[in-house]
């Protein structure tokens, strides 16, 4: 790992006009905010060490700054854990009287434990800052003169620009062997939600396309499909003349855990000393460091891309926990295969997640 403490890249100090500071962590609670939004000025108390952040936004009266990094911490926790020291920020008291508020990159990973191979190409450490003037034509200058530059540099969910025309999101459901939602109905029910709107985009997530159906057989992403709802030959149909209709499809997945039942579990896959989920069968943690350090993981997403329609490009990655460089290079081995991503949390995948 690498790590530069205090390498301030953009800082702003009460001697200059209009000196404040936004942060912000990642918070999926909708009853209170994270959000900080500062003044700094000679009475702003210094802080006795650096302080968390997920986004940073800085500005004097005349000018804002944004910073957005590729900052990844091999096994983070406590402070750096859940993307909450993305970016680290500290008031402190200047020589000359005073007190400048800094912020500056987190952690970084050159190369993950167990990891065949360092970092590579655009997967290096990087930073960057934009700075700007008055961006929305307000005839002053704060943190959302900042934000709206911060568009420039920020990463972007790859899929994102399909979000505003999937204006209808269902999610069929197939559950305990019944079946209750085959392919070949759900493509009539594409069919119908369209006539019903005119056409209007839709986003199919198909909830239990596997095995017996919803959390059965987990991590079977391809080659062990949902034979009572219709089977790959179904499924494909469905994917395809769907498309015609206005509908992309995506599937509910998982990448945490395992069920006994699956063709891809073993004793190497999960550690049978942490069961999880226990409804229809006994799930086992899957160990997420060596199914993507082995390259099984992506091996097992690239099944199903190889044996389905192109229209099926959305995973909802179901009940995943984990941050830092593991979360990163699942998201990087899905992304590098076409896959856009939703998640069941808001504070996961945060970057790289279209809807939660």
């Amino acid at each position: 790992t690498i790590d530069i403490p205090g390498h301030d890249l953009v800082s702003v100090g009460s001697t200059e006009s209009g000196a404040a500071t936004a942060f912000t962590k990642l918070d999926p609670d909708s009853t209170r905010t994270a959000d900080v939004f500062a003044k700094v000025t000679g009475e702003t108390k210094p802080d006795s060490s650096p302080v968390g952040a997920s986004y940073a936004i800085l500005n004097t009266g005349s000018l804002a700054a944004a910073i957005e990094s590729n900052s990844s911490y091999d096994k983070p926790a406590g402070a750096t854990g859940g993307d909450d020291a993305r970016f680290w920020h500290q008031a402190r008291t200047e020589e000359g009287g005073g007190v400048r508020v800094a912020a500056w990159s987190g952690q970084w990973t050159y190369r993950g434990e167990g990891a065949p191979k360092p970092e590579s190409g655009e997967n290096l450490p990087w930073a960057k800052v934009v700075v700007t003037p008055d961006a929305n034509g307000d005839k002053a200058v704060d943190w959302q003169d900042g934000a709206i530059a911060f568009r420039s540099i920020g990463v972007t969910a790859p899929g994102s620009e399909d979000t505003a025309k999937r204006v209808v999101t269902h999610i069929p459901f197939n559950f305990a062997s019944q079946a209750t939602h085959p392919f070949l109905r759900t493509l009539d029910d594409v069919k119908r939600i369209s006539k019903a709107t005119d056409g209007l985009g839709q986003l199919a997530v198909l909830k239990g396309y596997g095995s017996e159906g919803h959390d059965s057989a987990h991590p079977d992403y391809g080659g062990n499909y949902n034979k009572r709802a219709g089977g790959l030959k179904d499924l494909n149909t469905l994917l395809k003349e769907g498309g015609k209709w206005g509908a992309d499809f995506g599937v509910h997945v998982n990448a945490t855990e395992s069920y006994p039942e699956a063709k891809a579990f073993s004793e190497q896959l999960v550690d049978k000393t942490k069961p999880g989920w226990n409804w229809l069968n006994q799930s086992y943690y899957i160990d997420q460091r060596r199914d993507i350090n082995s390259g099984d993981l992506a091996e097992r997403f690239q099944q199903l891309r190889d044996e389905t329609d192109k229209n099926l490009d959305f995973l909802y990655i179901d009940v995943y926990y984990s941050h830092g460089w593991i979360a990163d290079k699942t998201i990087q081995a899905v992304q590098k295969q076409g896959w856009a991503v939703g998640t069941e949390w808001a504070d996961k995948f945060e970057r790289a997640s279209l809807w939660s």
